[in-house]
């Protein structure tokens, strides 16, 4: 694979901004702080915390982040941030004496204590709806801090949900991933927690890593890393390693949307289509940060059917921002006759490309590119679409030149295109 160039932009600001692909990186209020968590609401609406009270917000995905910090946080580290949408939000602040959960109704520029364990330290808050969220610290007095909020973060209860402590056990930052009711918790003890209702039982599964610091899921098929790379094809029952993860280092951030996965190995992040299969290295962080979160978000605009959007974070206080080389856009909506995949154009092409496509009728449809090997290096589409014709581009920056092959299928269908780079 032809190794890519950091390309050194200057902006008004007189800052830096690198570009390596589909990732940029984004100009953050100085000055630069290691940063812990981000979370992205929608395409628009993103947070980001970290040390010395720092809290960042944006209300037009990245193009102005603004410093919603402070105040009421006062110089303590905010470990972990969740937005419920609009202007509600919530975070874990830790002092050297009480772990607690701040609340904001206008996008940060007031905090409300609304939870505070004395001698507790809250790892990680996670929002499942728009009044609905979950919370998870270390334990204290032998008994993990599982807490829960039905009204928005006005309150939270913690008296029902016990997970008592085995051995001298602790939790990590961000290290909890919730779908529903169903809740993974990671720990420092060669050991992940699951509950499927909501907390109120636990079940723990044994693994080869002592320190795990991050999960994802998608239904029953995920991923916890840490020390190493595990997935479970079982909702987390059992875990078993992944050979397929390259890079050095101790993982610390995976993320997905829906089969497409991403991880946080030090200083780059990689990129899977294919749930995990296989990855590619498709950013490293300019200021050699190591990646703490990653956070991705889908969503649609007009007659672009499905665009993806990820923000990274790193421990150098750098924000990356992911934006989807792809969308797959509707252009017509009047009835194809058959399948049909047109010949991609232009061709030859450097480095993006459009496929038009022809659905006569609602299918899952799938449209994936190969190199000359045979392999499967990205995966365009993989969707019901309804009937009409539509359009995917591919951004090749990460690939070198040669011949790739485009292939949709549908139903029993199937058709191939050849496809030329040249750089």
């Amino acid at each position: 694979m032809k190794k890519l160039f950091i390309v050194l932009l200057a902006v008004s600001l007189c800052s830096e901004i690198y570009s390596q692909g589909p990732w940029i990186q984004q100009v953050v209020p100085s000055p630069v702080r290691p940063l812990y968590s981000v979370n992205a609401v929608d395409a628009n609406i993103v947070w980001a915390c970290g040390v010395q009270g720092t809290v960042l917000y944006t209300s037009n995905g990245g193009a102005n982040w603004l410093f919603r910090g402070g105040g009421a946080l006062g110089s303590n580290t905010v470990y972990s941030i969740a937005g419920f949408g609009g202007a509600n939000a919530i975070c874990a602040v830790n002092s050297t004496q009480y772990g607690s959960i701040f609340r904001t109704s206008n996008a940060g520029l007031n905090w409300t204590e609304v939870y505070s364990q004395m001698g507790g330290f809250i790892n990680a808050v996670k929002v499942t709806s728009q009044s609905v969220a979950y919370a998870s610290g270390n334990p204290v007095s032998s008994r993990w801090l599982i807490l829960r909020t039905t009204n928005g973060g006005i309150t939270f209860d913690t008296t029902s949900r016990r997970l008592f402590q085995y051995g001298g056990e602790m939790g990590w930052p961000n290290a909890m991933e919730v779908i529903g009711s169903t809740i993974w918790l990671g720990t420092n003890n060669y050991r992940i927690y699951r509950s499927t209702n909501g907390g109120l039982t636990w079940y723990a599964a044994a693994v080869n890593m002592q320190n795990t610091y991050s999960i994802v899921f998608n239904s029953t098929f995920g991923f916890a890393v840490g020390d190493q790379g595990y997935y479970s094809t079982n909702s987390g029952i059992n875990w078993t390693p992944n050979p397929n993860m390259p890079g050095s280092g101790e993982f610390h951030a995976v993320a997905n949307t829906g089969t497409n996965y991403w991880y946080g190995r030090g200083s780059e992040i990689y990129y899977s289509s294919n749930s995990g299969a296989s990855f590619f290295s498709q950013y490293t962080s300019p200021t050699n940060g190591i990646f703490r979160q990653l956070s991705f978000i889908t969503s649609a605009s007009g007659n672009i059917l499905s665009t993806v959007r990820g923000w990274g974070i790193t421990n150098t206080g750098e924000m990356a921002h992911y934006s989807d080389p792809f969308g797959v856009i509707k252009i017509s909506s009047e009835v194809p006759q058959s399948f049909q995949l047109f010949q991609n154009y232009p061709n030859p092409f450097n480095p993006e490309t459009k496929i038009r496509f022809n659905v006569p009728h609602s299918s899952f449809v799938t449209i994936t590119v190969y190199n000359a090997q045979g392999e499967e290096i990205s995966k365009l589409v993989s969707s019901i679409l309804n009937t009409g014709s539509y359009e995917v581009s591919w951004n090749a920056s990460l690939f070198s030149s040669g011949i790739y092959f485009c292939k949709l299928t549908a139903d029993k269908f199937f058709e191939v295109r050849k496809m030329i780079l040249i750089k």
